[in-house]
């Protein structure tokens, strides 16, 4: 026990511990073990048929918790009803709006304006 901190540990017994008790916390430490080794070995099944069943091309629709899965998904679909010609031009468009407005003028462009 450290003099640093003024409460011992969570597992620290000021008196010691009974025999019975001692074997008893052992024996529901174990269960508890045990039930979460179970929980862990049936999420991995789960997890692993659900990945069988997506290779064998069966889709499955999940939802995002993120906004920027949403908006992937969103356009994603809007690209699916568009047609290809549609396309290239909403994706011309976007990269207009999105090009940063910078001056390549010299030095010399800006004295002769002056």
């Amino acid at each position: 026990m450290s003099r640093c901190v003024p409460f011992p540990p969570p597992w620290f017994m000021w008196n010691g511990a009974s025999d019975e008790a001692l074997l008893d916390f052992i024996k529901v430490r174990r269960e508890n073990a045990a039930a979460e080794k179970t929980r862990n070995k049936e999420k991995k099944r789960r997890k692993k048929k659900e990945n069988e069943e997506l290779e064998e091309g069966e889709i499955m629709e999940r939802e995002c918790s993120s906004r920027h899965k949403r908006k992937h998904e969103k356009s994603n679909k809007e690209n699916e009803e568009l047609e290809e010609g549609e396309i290239m031009e909403k994706e011309r468009s976007s990269r207009q709006k999105h090009k940063h407005k910078k001056s390549n003028k010299g030095m010399k462009s800006w004295m002769e304006e002056r």
